[in-house]
């Protein structure tokens, strides 16, 4: 007789193991990372407002909603509207505000583990969950009022309709009414991601692309027709409410596509502009940015080709090997790729801001892990597979070891004002001043008036950001028609001291190369003063020959005009500070946007000003009040 042979089970693998343990213990293993993130946020918790200005924006936003129903028509627009009613209930109290991102961040967490049960092997979708619960440079939006969170818990949203009801590994055939329902959900939560950040429309793209790859034409169909709708639906409410459209998506791209973002002069990108942005922004992003969120010790600006390369490479791997493997990995993938796509050729390149991709960063982790689990579980490659809980060990160890090393200087952070250096605590305090003491009929005009109105409870202020100049090239062109209508004189220790006699004839100031002019009003009595006072004037064509050195490219500033605007905002105070430009360094050099606008003025008119309260000393930093006596300039016209 023939002995039978008994089946041998297929021998589990290391990361069959992992799967199964970690399948098995998926609930406990998730609860105890939503509260690992949970405590490490509040241990990280920042009491301040960002000094770049953009989280007080979101929060004036907020509350320019809930009191006087203005839509919020910059960026963020859905986060401002989700935050409105804690400024309506709080004010601009930063504790709940920050709490409300704290939050956000839960939600993404759940959100994020409820898609993905069951749908993805557990042996990556824990390792990133846990990865993330100890990530400093992730949880530090937890505290902020700045939009990634509410983003990464809209974005985790959509993906979880869009999992439930669409992306499934045997399709659900229901009647059309059922599908008008599920695909007006979905473009419902498409929505939500693209109104919380111009960036989010790549949701839209991606799922297309989707729908494209597995060519799945009546689910694209479904979806786009159902979006457009949404959109159009949307767009058209906006304008009956708020009386103005929606339809801004062409405008938006096309202003991101400038040169300087500050500067539209400059105009666009052309095609090979475009490219270069592209890779700049990959290699700052990818090779930088990203290997520092994973705790890598790389300075800003140790950009790497090689690195650069490595993460597409690795990231479009995972994206093949998931394209039969898991619709769920690919569909995330392809999100994530779409967003930064976009964002590297959007954003420009001296921004270098790593929060840009935090939002996809859990992605971009749930990218690469894919692309080793399947290399790993190939049968030629499974004798490595002990690398993939080594590289996963590694990244914890480089993520908590820059969490342990940022929670002691977050707990130092008592107040809003601390580790400030002087020049933003004076400017600050006397924000907070101005708040307490002037009255709701008096207006400051500073330099950052968002973050005033936060330390200033919520009193409005009036934003100087830059220093409006005339028309050189027109300016010339009316001197030279009318030869005999000005005449310049340059500006000297000598001219100062005789300025009274000059003031009734002020025109303007010019300032071109290292050369400072004052443009008068041509007369009799101007030239019997200037000869009484011993100044010789410039003629016109020694002014044409000044001009011309510099292609009619110089500053003329008029004092009535920049005084008008002040008038006509309602402003009855100014705000002046020592913002240092170097932040890390007491320089003496300062943000002097203010100074300079005010100077303008006063220059003309001086006494304008009366200093009514200074905070810090003479020689730290400080910041001054002064009044402006309104008075002494009725009657005025603003020049052209």
């Amino acid at each position: 007789m023939k002995k039978k042979v008994k089946s041998k089970k297929a021998e589990k693998t290391l990361l069959d193991k992992m799967d199964h343990w970690l399948d098995n213990n998926a609930n406990v293993c998730f609860w105890f990372i939503f509260a690992i993130t949970g405590i490490i946020s509040l241990l990280l918790y920042d009491p301040r407002v960002s000094l770049t200005g953009d989280d007080s924006g979101y929060i004036l936003g907020a509350n320019s909603f809930i009191k006087d129903f203005h839509f919020p028509g910059s960026q963020a627009a859905l986060y401002m509207v989700a935050l409105s009613p804690v400024t309506y209930f709080f004010g601009t109290a930063l504790f709940p505000m920050k709490m409300f991102s704290l939050l956000s961040m839960l939600g993404f967490m759940y959100f994020t583990f409820k898609a993905f049960r069951h749908q993805i092997p557990a042996s990556i979708l824990i390792p990133v969950l846990a990865l993330v619960s100890v990530n400093s440079y992730v949880l530090y939006y937890a505290s902020q009022t700045y939009s990634e969170a509410f983003y990464m818990f809209m974005q985790s949203l959509f993906i979880y309709v869009l999992f439930l009801f669409i992306i499934k590994d045997k399709p659900e055939h229901a009647g059309w009414k059922t599908d008008v329902k599920i695909f007006t959900l979905v473009a419902l939560s498409a929505l939500g991601v693209a109104l919380t950040r111009p960036a989010g429309f790549s949701v839209i793209v991606a799922t297309t692309g989707y729908f494209l790859f597995y060519r799945q034409w009546k689910n694209l169909g479904f979806f786009l027709l159902s979006f457009v709708a949404l959109y159009f639906a949307w767009s058209l409410l906006k304008g009956c409410i708020w009386d103005e459209g929606g339809m801004q998506l062409i405008a938006r791209a096309g202003s991101s596509m400038g040169k300087n973002p500050y500067r539209p002069e400059e105009g666009t990108e052309d095609w090979a502009g475009i490219l270069v942005r592209f890779w700049q922004n990959s290699e700052q992003y990818l090779s930088n940015g990203l290997f520092r969120i994973m705790g890598f010790k790389y300075q800003i600006g140790e950009n790497s080709f090689l690195r650069t390369i490595l993460v597409y490479a690795v990231a479009l791997g995972g994206l093949c090997l998931s394209f039969k493997r898991s619709k769920h990995l690919f569909s995330v993938i392809t999100i994530t790729g779409v967003f930064l796509f976009v964002t590297f050729i959007v954003i420009a390149v001296f921004w270098n801001q790593e929060r840009l991709i935090i939002p996809v960063y859990p992605f971009i982790l749930m990218s690469i892990f894919a692309c080793l689990y399947y290399l790993l579980s190939k049968n030629s490659a499974r004798r490595f597979q002990f690398l993939y809980p080594v590289f996963i060990g590694i990244l914890f160890i480089l993520g908590l070891n820059g969490t342990m090393k940022a929670i002691p200087e977050a707990l130092k952070l008592t107040n809003q004002y601390s580790g400030l250096t002087p020049d933003w605590i004076n400017y600050l305090k006397a924000s907070e001043w101005v708040g307490k003491n002037l009255n709701e009929k008096e207006l400051v005009a500073c330099r950052k008036p968002s973050m005033s109105t936060v330390y200033g409870k919520g009193k409005p202020f009036y934003g100087i950001y830059s220093v409006p100049t005339g028309n050189a090239t027109a300016f010339m062109h009316e001197w030279t028609s009318t030869p005999d209508r000005y005449v310049a004189v340059q500006i000297s220790d000598q001219t100062y001291r005789q300025f009274g006699a000059l003031r009734n004839f002020y025109r303007a100031r010019v300032e071109l190369d290292r050369q400072a002019l004052w443009i008068l009003n041509r007369s009799e009595s101007l030239n019997n003063t200037l000869n009484q006072i011993g100044i010789q004037p410039l003629t016109l064509p020694q002014m044409q020959e000044l001009s011309a050195q510099v292609n009619n490219n110089f500053g003329i500033f008029y004092a009535d005009t920049l005084l008008h605007q002040l008038k006509k905002g309602g402003v009855t105070h100014i705000m002046t500070a020592n913002l240092r430009i170097n932040p890390a360094q007491k320089t003496g050099h300062t943000v002097s946007t203010v100074e300079r606008y005010a100077f303008y003025i006063q220059e003309k008119y001086p006494g304008l000003y009366r200093l009514i309260y200074q905070e810090g000393a003479n020689e730290n930093e400080p910041a001054q009040i002064y009044e402006i006596d309104w008075s002494l300039v009725d009657g005025l016209k603003e020049f052209n």
